[in-house]
């Protein structure tokens, strides 16, 4: 025959107590961990939020970057063909210019001519 030892009423009492104090010291711990996990969950939904209206500011300024960017390519397109017309129309003054010094030499080698054929009549 085995003889086993039964635990006295205070023991079970003192032991179920620890248990107890255990339990609510778990608890509390739990607590603890669930409102910290709530703040982080809490300052994670704000920094997306944050993240979110960053992300839509990079948006709008990419878009309004390439919106300039093409602008820009088309008036460096159009300066070159302004540039390209100026120098077409210097080439062109420099035509007329030197044709219109050509005509006065003319005139004035004609205005010579005609210089010398009146005086050469008005003394006859």
């Amino acid at each position: 025959m085995f003889f086993f030892s039964i635990p006295i009423k205070s023991e079970l009492s003192a032991e179920l107590e620890a248990e107890k104090n255990i339990c609510q010291s778990k608890r509390n711990g739990l607590q603890i961990a669930t409102d910290e996990i709530s703040k982080a969950n809490s300052i994670i939904l704000k920094q997306n939020k944050i993240i979110d209206e960053l992300r839509k500011k990079i948006d709008y300024k990419n878009e309004k970057t390439t919106k300039q960017e093409l602008l820009l390519q088309e008036k460096i397109k159009e300066n070159n063909n302004l540039k390209m017309k100026l120098e077409k129309i210097l080439k062109e003054y420099e035509c007329y210019f030197e044709n219109n010094q050509l005509f006065s030499n003319q005139i004035v080698s004609l205005q010579d001519a005609v210089d010398g054929i009146e005086e050469k009549y008005n003394k006859s």
